[in-house]
């Protein structure tokens, strides 16, 4: 296969009004040199069987009509290929309602080995491609079923994973049998591409499990439309995450996913250079490799980037600076591999900010810093190691998206970590970090590029990460303490003067609110499903003597 893909998606968060970012601009996108752009939720915006049967059900289809309408049209006037990402099972909730002893199984899950769940999706594929002709094809997920933005729908992931309902083989003759189905509709009957995302949550199936992707994929026969789309991470997008094994290998084309203003990581609030990381190996990993790796692999047919989104929340950026010099670095980079990951840098710095050798050299310090900065703050090296990086995620998801947690997430990993006489090299980490975002932000104040927004963003940037990561340092070392005290442990006493520091630290930390660009703060709860109440996280650990 010759086509070369080159996609973005900007990942709105579900239920939330759309991101403001000119990543969304078709325009923008080709600029950049993208072939083609990804967006969502065209699966719900088609009438199908009794659906719409009220006004309220013709008012929202119209207006998602319409709004789809728009986005193809600015797209094919830019050039670009424009595909949907959905995800599976979708359908209208009157319409399951009304046949659910043919779609669902004794659980009341829409079932993928029903002839009426097949039948209906045919159907669903042929008002897709009728109502909207110029669309390129589909992106499909199987796995999380979100319907936030689809107040008429209802749902389920096409293949249980959640639970112990089915057994791997039955999990991978499901596969089999959907991709199959969807193989023969798009790519055969219709002529539309397919792009097959494996991502599924968990790093021992189908996304990162060579076994298992195999299994699935060398029983469809390869047809010159489809293609598997695979995340760079054997998990979600995390440091210390290992490469996924699955690129390279099998019969099929398959792009690569990379996520450009990282969720867990900050989504560009403070300085985070993961380009080098992508490109030759995140540094902390065994054997890290990237996408100087993969590109070797004749398999490897493109590349789709998540410039902005990804998660839930925020937080929510007032410039783009971070994830639009991410992607400045590994667009150029991959349009020229031949180029060091150095060169591809310099080059942005120097094209797209204007900057003179001695700026373009401080920014090159503070990105190398930041990447080490931010693996010592958010993630937890001595973990790990100690785990031998079998964790997706080393921090266990103690911080996500805008959300920072406390004991209730990271009591377990405390207490693996003091067994192995750890635990006060965890804490002395988070110093580390609050320590090199000092280095930061003096060199941030001596960069200047051909903005002065720009330069004001990248100053701000900086004081948010130095505050956020010593608030987290001074935290952490508390809630260790407070820990150790709940187990009976030997340990100091917190003192009125530890919380005040804490309390020192907050405010501080919120006063970078009202600096130029700064984006929206960090919560010291602890995340929670939209529309629910945050749990408690962070501050509740650090002041509550009683958590």
């Amino acid at each position: 296969m010759q086509t070369r893909f080159l996609l973005d998606l900007v990942h709105h968060n579900p239920g939330e009004p759309p991101l403001q970012t000119r990543f969304t601009d078709p325009s923008y996108l080709a600029s950049l040199g993208y072939t083609g752009q990804v967006l969502k939720h065209i699966n719900a915006c088609v009438p199908l069987e009794n659906f719409p049967s009220s006004p309220e059900e013709q008012a929202w289809l119209s207006s998602a009509q319409a709004q789809r309408d728009a986005e193809i049209a600015a797209a094919k006037n830019a050039n670009l290929q424009i595909f949907y990402h959905i995800d599976l099972f979708v359908l209208p909730k009157s319409l399951v309602e009304k046949n659910k002893s043919q779609l669902c199984d004794e659980k009341g899950r829409i079932d993928v080995t029903r002839q009426a769940t097949l039948e209906l999706h045919r159907k669903l594929l042929d008002a897709i491609f009728l109502r909207f002709p110029q669309i390129d094809g589909l992106v499909i997920r199987v796995g999380e079923t979100y319907l936030f933005d689809t107040p008429h729908h209802c749902g389920n992931t096409a293949v249980p994973m959640h639970d112990d309902s089915i057994s791997r083989d039955e999990m991978i003759r499901r596969f089999t049998l959907l991709l199959q189905f969807l193989r023969e509709e798009i790519c055969i009957r219709h002529r539309k591409w397919l792009i097959y995302r494996t991502w599924d949550y968990f790093s021992d199936r189908f996304h990162a499990n060579p076994e298992f992707y195999l299994r699935v994929t060398n029983a469809i026969q390869p047809h010159p439309l489809l293609l598997f789309s695979i995340k760079h991470t054997a998990g979600d997008f995390f440091r210390g995450c290992l490469p996924n094994p699955c690129l390279g290998i099998g019969n099929h084309p398959q792009i690569i996913e990379v996520q450009c203003a990282r969720e867990y990581e900050g989504k560009g609030a403070f300085p985070n250079y993961i380009a080098r990381g992508v490109i030759d190996g995140f540094p902390e990993v065994p054997n890290p490799i990237g996408l100087r790796h993969w590109l070797q692999s004749p398999l490897i047919v493109g590349l789709w980037t998540w410039s902005r989104g990804g998660g839930w929340f925020g937080p929510y950026l007032q410039n783009e600076l971070w994830p639009n010099f991410n992607i400045r670095v590994l667009l150029t980079w991959f349009q020229n591999p031949s180029l060091s990951e150095a060169d591809a840098f310099y080059s942005v710095c120097s094209s797209h900010l204007g900057m003179d050798t001695t700026s373009a050299n401080a920014m090159r310090e503070l990105c190398l810093i930041a990447e080490q900065a931010i693996w010592l703050g958010r993630s937890v090296p001595a973990f790990a190691h100690l785990r031998n990086f079998q964790d997706p995620d080393c921090a266990w998801l103690w911080m996500r998206d805008d959300r920072l947690g406390g004991l209730r997430q990271l009591s377990e990993m405390f207490s693996l970590l003091h067994k192995a006489n750890l635990l006060q090299k965890a804490i002395e980490e988070k110093k580390q970090a609050a320590v090199l975002f000092d280095r930061i932000l003096s060199l941030a104040e001596k960069i200047q590029t051909n903005s002065l927004e720009t330069s004001q963003a990248l100053l701000t940037s900086a004081h948010y990460g130095l505050r956020l990561f010593h608030l987290i340092a001074i935290g952490w070392e508390i809630m260790a303490r407070r820990w150790l005290l709940l187990q009976n442990l030997p340990t100091d006493p917190i003192s009125q003067t530890d919380l005040q520091k804490f309390t020192d630290a907050v405010q501080n930390y919120r006063a970078v609110e009202k600096m130029p660009y700064a984006a929206s703060l960090y919560q010291l709860s602890y995340w929670s499903w939209p529309g629910q109440p945050p749990s408690p996280g962070l501050e509740d650990s650090v002041l509550n003597s009683s958590s």
